[in-house]
């Protein structure tokens, strides 16, 4: 819903970098999504020959493999926070409520912050309880630049 909702602000400020950024951070949301669904299908697989090896080689494997993957989908947490950012940076300047970029500056430090034991999650709730009040706060039809 908020992907049409940013839609409906890019087309009534006519600007179409809005959505076309915000589109980009959830396409790489979904990527990183089906990076830890396929990732983690493929390490169950790959776990079940190898634990003849001993529980020594079973750990190394799945823990090597672990971060590997949570690497990756931070870094795609990242970059989709990046174009989030670029996106709220543009509907704030172009509507007035300058909540939208406080909400994706914190998006942006919760998905840096969120390898560091969750402290980014709650930083990203918080993002997510700003852009919501940054919604509401939006003027009515018509009345936006």
């Amino acid at each position: 819903l908020v992907l049409i909702a940013v839609k409906y602000i890019s087309d009534a400020v006519g600007d179409p970098s809005i959505f076309k950024n915000y589109l980009i951070a959830v396409i790489l949301s979904i990527v990183g999504v089906v990076v830890i669904s396929f990732a983690g299908f493929a390490a169950y697989l790959a776990l079940i020959p190898s634990m003849a090896g001993g529980p020594e080689r079973l750990l190394n494997i799945f823990s090597l493999s672990v971060i590997g993957v949570f690497v990756v989908v931070w870094i795609l947490l990242i970059i989709s926070a990046i174009f989030i950012r670029k996106s709220f940076d543009s509907i704030a300047s172009a509507v007035g409520v300058k909540m939208f970029s406080t909400a994706a500056l914190l998006y942006l430090i919760g998905a840096i912050l969120i390898i560091a034991f969750g402290i980014g999650g709650i930083i990203s709730l918080i993002a997510l309880i700003l852009q919501i009040i940054a919604f509401f706060q939006l003027p009515a039809e018509g009345a936006t630049a």
